[in-house]
This record gives C-alpha cells, sequence and structure tokens, in this order.
C-alpha cells in the first residue's frame, strides 16, 4: 500500500510543480542572480530580462511540444504503472498545459520587459 500511495505523490508533485511554474513566471517570481548583474545599467539588465523570458518561452514551447508527444506515444502503447496499472499517458498529458502556459507567460514577461513596463503587483 506504501509503494502505491508513493506512486501516486510522485505524479501529483510533478503535475503540482508545472502547474505553479506559469504563475511564478506571470508574477515574476522566478529564481534571479541579481548579484551577477547588479554592475549592470537598468537599460542592459531589461535587455538581459528579455532575452530570458524569450529562451523561457522557447524552452517551455519545446518541452510541452515533447511531452504532447510522449503522451500520445504512451496512449497508443498502453503502457501503464507497474503496481496500479494505471494508464503512464494521463500524468504525462497533464503536464502539457502547464508548459503551454508557461510559454505564454514568458512571452507576455518579454513583451512587459521591452515596453519598460513592471510586472509587480
Amino acid at each position: 500500500l506504501t509503494l502505491i500511495w508513493r506512486g501516486f505523490q510522485e505524479g501529483g508533485a510533478a503535475v503540482g510543480a508545472a502547474t505553479f511554474l506559469p504563475l511564478c513566471e506571470l508574477y515574476d517570481h522566478n529564481v534571479k542572480v541579481d548579484a551577477l548583474t547588479g554592475w549592470m545599467s537598468d537599460r542592459g539588465r531589461a535587455v538581459l530580462d528579455t532575452v530570458a523570458h524569450a529562451l523561457l518561452s522557447l524552452a517551455a514551447a519545446l518541452v510541452a511540444w515533447r511531452t504532447a508527444l510522449a503522451a500520445v506515444d504512451g496512449y497508443s502503447s498502453g503502457e501503464v504503472s507497474t503496481l496500479l496499472t494505471v494508464p503512464m499517458w494521463q500524468p504525462v498529458a497533464l503536464l502539457v498545459p502547464s508548459f503551454a502556459l508557461l510559454a505564454l507567460c514568458g512571452l507576455r514577461g518579454e513583451r512587459t520587459d521591452q515596453h519598460g513596463g513592471s510586472q509587480q503587483q
């Protein structure tokens, strides 16, 4: 029974963590290393932030795409978990909307940085 519960915990933790990534990006509450950019001008930091948001959007879109392909592959192959015989494509498919939304939030952050606006609320 403990192993069964652990399987649910691991899948749920992955989906839960991915769900909060877009929210963190939307409010700009992500990890930044300001110590390395403290010497830069405000304009330089804004350019760096714009590049970072664009790269994040690209990476999140690629992860969403590949995760969607993995979910489709898992569905077509009928892969199930060993202990619970739960279809493995279901938790994988639940990750796709979070990464797609993360890509959109990154684009919003990039647009906000280019226009000099603040995302803090």
